[in-house]
């Protein structure tokens, strides 16, 4: 069924009366969950039964007419279920279906695109004065063919580098995925070596095998969590942090400094960095989360795959009681990660938010600052690339150095001014900048 007599096809949830071919998937999407309420309904009922009168107070502006008509068409397409309890005063609640909770995925992949979308025109990309004219790159990029030209010019920005840093009080450091070393996700030779069933099957890289593996289900739970279990014990548990990072952390000691990750390897917490002032929008591996989920509740991560790894260590199988599920609701726990296509990402009690973000930004006022930014690609730019470029562009109390083998040079050629830039390995620029800090903190270990 698609809409309901009792209003009319826009408010219900039909964009229109057309008819299209039972084989066109956008369009069946359109007809389960379009207009303005179905998923706003879908989204009250993510955490459990309600009443008719619970969701209407919860949907501000949804008339009785309306919200009946969408509960009706819901359970016609047996997304809800309609539940009567036979008591002395009648009591009725809506649920979601099985059918209902395999959908709400998309309701966070949405949330998602919307608010990457709100924070691209917040932070836009810039935009070529001139379309089709090349940008010239700056001088220290003009290097002549000889090495040691080149090695001048190196050390050159790697001691302006470090001056500003010492001469900043305010510090963020924004890292992307490339700065951990322990799995390189787009290599086909790692993708072997550590997953060759999976490689076998067709998966050539590992982040294909994220993707693969981004949602779990009553038939794949051993499969996801035998890639999971091992995944994570590869890029969170076992290595130590790489020196990448806590050469971060020694060349931002003593400042006021907040830490920015795209990934979700926690990599500066287990070298020693506070939770509270590094954030990780895209979750953090240290934990398990409900997969829908029911609470905002966080699970240690190592406790549910170290019996798992155990298992696999054995060459044995992951049996289906190894399989970790939420303590309240019973629904399978997935690690704590955007890609694991929960219908919301639980934010850690004790780690940095957007707001956390924010407020740090605010505080910097007229004080100097500097930006770090190491290995952030443009994957997703609008969450450290876009905001700290275009910040140091505005301040000139701020300086942004862009550590970057591949994407080195600013977005927007006016900001290039305010940035210096890295295009040489990630780990080498920032060993030479520690080891320039050094010897500028020894006498006589620096030259003139």
């Amino acid at each position: 069924m698609i809409y309901s007599n009792l209003d009319s096809p826009a408010e219900v949830g039909l964009l229109s009366e057309e008819k299209k071919p039972s084989n066109d998937p956008i369009w069946q999407m359109n007809e389960l969950l379009g207009g303005r309420w179905k998923m706003k309904i879908m989204l009250e009922l993510i955490g459990g039964p309600k009443r008719f009168g619970e969701l209407r107070r919860s949907l501000s502006g949804i008339s009785q007419k309306v919200l009946a008509a969408a509960l009706h068409d819901m359970e016609q397409d047996e997304l809800v279920t309609r539940i009567v309890f036979p008591e002395s005063i009648l009591k009725v609640v809506y649920s979601l279906t099985q059918i209902g909770y395999k959908l709400t995925p998309i309701l966070r992949t949405i949330t998602i695109c919307i608010a990457e979308y709100e924070a691209m025109m917040e932070n836009p990309p810039a935009k070529p004065e001139k379309i089709g004219l090349p940008i010239k790159p700056l001088a220290y990029y003009e290097h002549t063919n000889t090495e040691d030209n080149h090695t001048v010019s190196f050390h050159q920005r790697i001691r302006e580098a470090v001056q500003k840093i010492q001469q900043a009080e305010y510090i963020v450091v924004g890292t992307g995925t490339g700065m951990n070393p322990s799995l390189r996700h787009f290599n086909k030779e790692d993708a072997q070596l550590y997953f060759p069933k999976l490689y076998e099957k067709g998966l050539h890289t590992i982040d294909d095998m994220i993707n693969f593996y981004s949602q779990i289900f009553d038939n794949n739970a051993v499969q996801f969590w035998t890639f999971w279990a091992k995944y994570l014990w590869h890029v969170l548990y076992k290595n130590p942090p790489a020196y990448s990072y806590r050469d971060l952390i020694a060349l931002t000691e003593g400042k006021h400094r907040f830490f920015l990750s795209t990934d979700a390897d926690a990599q500066f917490e287990r070298a020693g960095v506070p939770q509270q002032i590094v954030y990780r929008p895209h979750g953090n591996y240290l934990f398990l989360q409900c997969a829908f989920p029911c609470e905002e509740k966080l699970y240690e991560t190592w406790k549910y795959i170290e019996p798992m790894l155990n298992r696999i260590d054995r060459g044995e199988e992951i049996r289906p009681e190894d399989i970790p599920h939420c303590a309240s609701c019973g629904d399978f726990l997935v690690p704590n990660h955007f890609r694991c296509k929960t219908v919301s990402l639980v934010p850690s009690k004790e780690g940095a938010t957007q707001t956390d973000f924010s407020s740090f930004l605010t505080s910097i006022g007229e004080k100097n600052a500097a930006f770090v930014e190491v290995c952030a690609g443009l994957r997703r730019p609008n969450l450290i690339r876009n905001p700290l470029e275009n910040y140091a562009g505005k301040h000139d109390n701020t300086w942004l150095i862009r550590i970057n083998s591949k994407f080195p040079l600013a977005a927007d050629p006016k900001n290039q001014k305010k940035t210096l830039s890295f295009d040489e390995q990630e780990n080498r620029v920032l060993a030479n900048m520690v080891q320039y800090l050094h010897n500028a903190q020894n006498p006589g270990g620096l030259e003139n």
